[in-house]
């Protein structure tokens, strides 16, 4: 960009009489009375004396004050200059794309939900389609698409739920019992599983507050284009490709992350194993783990998601939807936990009227290190089941809240009658035990549906669309 400055003050003519028109004065005074109030022009330099800079100084109190005009103005442009001239001139097509941008990233902030529909990647490879509909505060509801299977996913409180059917979960690696719970259940997944956090990204509140300063702070590039047959504008960030409406109102329809390929779709690697232990004849006190955590850690959210406004009636639906959703988190399952057994489950008292079996079980937050909700207690809901000579005679479901990387204990008591007999026989008691961690308790559930009232729209909700400005 060129320097203002190098091409020197500018050329002033001298100044000539003025006569300000009728009925006018200056800052709101009357005109001054009889001629002129300018005197001729001062001697102008002597010859050689230089120049062009003494003109300006000779011109007179109007030239003067003309030149001074003249180098604020200059200061404003050169400070709003981008160094590469992509913003900052008046009528540039960049700085008028920033100030668009601007303003729809601030009606995206104020939307009371968003619809997402587009393609997520986790980091490792992995691809997700998704079709979400997001609360201004990150509550979301749909669906998630991979390797064929769709699964429901749900986001609440900061926690991330998926839920998928026996053949998903049976292709995931659970088996045998476990397979009960994690069926046809909300399965809590950490925000990697998924390929970002919901709430901290599509969250209309927070997506729309991080466009906004994209475009405050950094250099953008725009160009004309057409996004599904609709004209648009592609404003191109330092994180991002923007696409807007071509016409008023400016709303965004789409967000990619620059070098985004949607490509293959396919199982992300995170999502849970589970590995079985099988029960041993001579040792059937075995709990089984309930999940084990692998892949690489989520890196930045790669995301492609087109944006849709939802209407009021939409947005009531939703928070009706998800207040249905909370309610069956009752048996939800934690996967992010995984438990083991401490020794071999004791049988003790046992008789001919009965026996008691003993479990003490640690629980183990992913790799033993901090993780999302490391610091919310493990709700471990335990099943125990008691067998007489291969007879069940017990089942008991018991549930333990313990601290992370902590442990509990737990017993089931199991009754029966061993009549007396002429010809004694050797009589068997097996016990077994499994666990899995619940992610919510009933008093969170409550917590979270109170906080769904609260921040339902009583009234009127704002729309996704800006209100268009004068020249935008």
């Amino acid at each position: 960009m060129e320097n203002e400055y190098d091409r020197g003050p500018e050329s002033i003519p001298p100044a000539q009489p003025f006569t300000p028109p009728p009925g006018t004065g200056w800052a709101g005074h009357p005109p001054p009375s009889g001629p002129p109030q300018w005197g001729p022009p001062m001697p102008g330099p002597p010859p050689g004396a230089g120049g062009r800079r003494s003109r300006g100084r000779a011109a007179g109190g109007v030239a003067a004050g003309v030149l001074v005009l003249v180098v604020l103005a200059t200061v404003v442009v050169a400070g709003l200059s981008g160094g590469d001239g992509r913003l900052g001139r008046a009528g540039d097509p960049g700085e008028a794309a920033a100030a668009e941008l601007r303003r729809a990233a601030t009606a995206l902030a104020g939307a009371a939900a968003t619809r997402y529909r587009g393609t997520v990647g986790n980091g490792s490879g992995g691809q997700a389609r998704i079709d979400l509909q997001v609360t201004n505060q990150g509550a979301a509801h749909g669906t998630m698409t991979v390797d064929g299977d769709e699964l429901r996913l749900l986001a609440v409180d900061g926690q991330t739920f998926f839920e998928g059917d026996e053949e998903f979960w049976r292709s995931a690696g659970v088996s045998g019992e476990l397979l009960e719970e994690y069926a046809g259940h909300w399965v809590k997944v950490p925000p990697e599983e998924f390929g970002l956090d919901v709430r901290a990204v599509l969250a209309p509140a927070e997506l729309g507050r991080a466009v906004g300063r994209e475009a405050a702070s950094t250099d953008v590039t725009v160009e004309t284009t057409a996004l599904n047959g609709t004209p648009a504008k592609r404003v191109t960030t330092a994180r991002w490709n923007v696409y807007l409406a071509a016409s008023d109102p400016r709303r965004i329809l789409r967000i990619e992350t620059r070098g985004f390929t949607g490509g293959g779709l396919r199982r992300p690697p995170m999502v849970p194993r589970i590995p079985t232990v099988p029960p041993r004849p001579d040792d059937p006190g075995t709990v089984q783990p309930a999940a084990v955590r692998g892949g690489a850690p989520a890196g930045d959210a790669e995301f492609q998601v087109d944006l849709s406004g939802l209407a009021e009636q939409e947005v009531g639906r939703l928070y009706g939807d998800l207040q249905g959703k909370v309610r069956e988190l009752k048996d939800s399952v934690d996967s992010q936990v995984r438990f083991s057994l401490d020794g071999s489950i004791r049988l003790s008292p046992c008789n001919v009227n009965g026996c008691t079996a003993h479990v003490r079980i640690s629980n183990s937050l992913p790799d033993g290190g901090p993780s999302p909700g490391a610091d919310r207690p493990v709700h471990a809901a335990i099943t125990i089941t008691m067998t007489l000579d291969g007879r069940p005679v017990r089942t008991c479901r018991i549930t333990r809240t313990m601290r992370p990387n902590g442990s509990a204990t737990a017993s089931c008591r199991a009754d029966y009658y061993i009549p007396p007999s002429y010809t004694p026989r050797r009589h068997t008691v097996r016990a077994g035990a499994r666990a899995v961690a619940r992610p919510v308790v009933r008093a969170d559930i409550d917590r979270i549906l109170r906080d769904l009232r609260v921040r339902r729209p009583a009234g009127p909700t704002p729309a996704l669309t800006p209100t268009p400005t004068p020249g935008g």
